[in-house]
């Protein structure tokens, strides 16, 4: 939001992600814990090759990066999308 509102990013792409690797299954799992509902996946046959991470260099560089335990992120998220 801050990035946003700040002129000099305003055409500028940061990444929002955690600096420990996440992978889609875990975040789908504790969304599912959250909502109490079991996540469904559809796995190609063919994997993809290799991780995709996130580069938050360009965002660091701007702001001071919280650490938010995605627990709690998720935790959040849900309770304030419920409101």
């Amino acid at each position: 939001l801050r990035a946003a509102m700040t002129r000099q990013l305003r055409d500028r792409v940061l990444n929002v992600a955690s600096a420990e690797p996440t992978s889609i299954r875990q975040i789908t799992e504790l969304l599912g814990r959250e909502v109490r509902s079991v996540p469904h996946y559809e796995v190609p046959d063919r994997p993809r090759d290799g991780e995709l991470i996130a580069d938050l260099s360009r965002l660091s560089a701007y702001f001071s990066v919280p650490s938010t335990p995605l627990e709690t992120a998720i935790h959040a998220t849900v309770a304030a999308a419920r409101h």
